[in-house]
C-alpha cells in the first residue's frame, strides 16, 4: 500500500468503467503502482480502486466487477 500524510491534499479523478477488476490487473500489470490490493466492493456490485498515474496524481476507477 502507498501512505500519504494527513495533511497533503491531491486532485483525484474518478472514471466509470465496464470492469474495475479486469482494469486494474491491466494497469497492474502495465506497472502502475496501485493503492489498494485489489479492486474494494462498494455494495451494489460496484467496485472502486486508485492508482497513480506515472507523475503521481491518484487516479479512481468505478465499475462492475
Amino acid at each position: 500500500k502507498i501512505e500519504y500524510k494527513t495533511e497533503s491534499a491531491r486532485t483525484a479523478f474518478v472514471f466509470s468503467v465496464e470492469s474495475a477488476s479486469a482494469l486494474y490487473n491491466k494497469l497492474k500489470e502495465f506497472g502502475l503502482k496501485m493503492i489498494f490490493d485489489k479492486p474494494v466492493d462498494m455494495g451494489s456490485g460496484d467496485f472502486w480502486f486508485q492508482c497513480l498515474d506515472p507523475c503521481g496524481n491518484i487516479i479512481e476507477f468505478l465499475g462492475g466487477k
